[in-house]
């Protein structure tokens, strides 16, 4: 995860980079939905198949510069992709989504889904694009795709939330790392959307801008890309603690009436 220097608290780092990962708290509660399904089913530590078509959450027909979606239509594959993710500290959860038409991600602080490289994951101009909720003010990695990991605490992309109640998205940049969005309240969905055009960088939530940056190009190496979870300086960290929907890239910038757009309908 980029620092953002002079607005998260050295706190921050005693809690939850010296441990490696984000305290665990109680769970919440699940719900049961019956959106073609008979009821909830947890999903063991492995690779999940995605599902066969787009659910509730989804279009029918996947656009061609959708790279990655995750619906968490009771199921965490790539429904975009085909990718399958490997499970840390699964069994999952799910939950109801923000629009309650179906399904969202829980996560606790000890899950974390991994879904592995591939070019069409390195995007030169992108947008990403996710629902969230986190349960506290807290500091939480949210979906990325971390680069240098070993050494660094550098992303290629990455939404997080920090303890400071803001949204940020980051890239790998020495001088301008990231944009961000104040006053984010747990308990409360958001959507939030960052687009990269190869120069200039923008967040969004509930499709309004928020904030431009002009980074450069990020950077790419073998990183997987992770939901609800980072890696830095070789640890896996910065566990989300809270609720995932959505969860999209793009491999373009979108434009701003095709964010807000996204933002106004719910899943």
């Amino acid at each position: 995860m980029n620092e953002e220097p002079g607005r998260v608290s050295s706190s921050r780092a005693a809690s939850c980079r010296a441990c490696g990962r984000a305290p665990r708290w109680p769970v919440l509660a699940v719900v049961a939905l019956s959106c073609g399904r008979g009821g909830f089913e947890p999903i063991g530590d492995r690779p999940v198949r995605p599902q066969d078509a787009a659910s509730a959450d989804g279009d029918s027909d996947t656009p061609s510069d959708l790279l990655f979606h995750a619906t968490f239509e009771g199921d965490v594959g790539d429904v975009a992709g085909g990718r399958t993710p490997t499970c840390i500290g699964c069994p999952l959860a799910f939950t109801s989504s923000p629009g309650n038409a179906g399904q969202a991600l829980q996560l606790t602080g000890a899950e974390c889904l991994e879904y592995a490289d591939d070019p069409r994951l390195r995007p030169v101009s992108f947008t990403l694009a996710a629902w969230f909720r986190v349960s506290q003010a807290a500091t939480f990695s949210m979906f990325g795709k971390a680069f240098e990991a070993d050494a660094t605490e550098q992303n290629s992309y990455e939404f997080w939330v920090s303890s400071a109640g803001q949204v940020l998205f980051a890239t790998v940049n020495a001088t301008d790392p990231y944009v961000w969005a104040d006053s984010i309240v747990p308990t409360t969905w958001y959507h939030v959307a960052g687009t990269m055009d190869g120069g200039t960088k923008r967040i969004y939530v509930d499709g309004v801008e928020r904030m431009v940056g002009s980074p450069g190009a990020t950077a790419y190496d073998g990183e997987s890309l992770r939901i609800g979870c980072d890696r830095g300086t070789g640890n896996v960290q910065n566990f989300f603690v809270g609720d995932l929907d959505d969860v999209r890239l793009y491999g373009r910038a979108l434009a701003a009436a095709e964010i807000a757009a996204l933002a106004a309908t719910p899943p």
